[in-house]
């Protein structure tokens, strides 16, 4: 934080960070970071969180966009994937 406030650092990013956390940096009186990154993908959606961080203008940074490769079979996916299968 003292960098943040030194003005050598411009933003602060966190990960995994739910309502909760963010709301208790905001009672704590840290600045509001600029991305959360949180594991979001079709499968995991995580509506309330990425809500939360809309309306506060926090950006969110996805990771495991394909949850690991662990549901490539669900038809869903599959029928996505063959639309874009010849746009290559």
């Amino acid at each position: 934080m003292r960098l943040f406030h030194l003005l050598v650092c411009r933003s602060i990013g966190v990960s995994n960070f739910g309502v909760q956390h963010l709301e208790g940096l905001k009672k704590a009186g840290r600045p509001t970071p600029s991305v959360n990154q949180i594991e979001l993908h079709p499968l995991k959606r995580q509506q309330h969180i990425v809500d939360y961080c809309r309306q506060r203008g926090i950006a969110m940074m996805g990771y495991s966009p394909m949850a690991k490769g662990h549901k490539m079979n669900d038809e869903t996916l599959a029928a996505v994937a063959s639309r874009f299968e010849n746009h290559q």
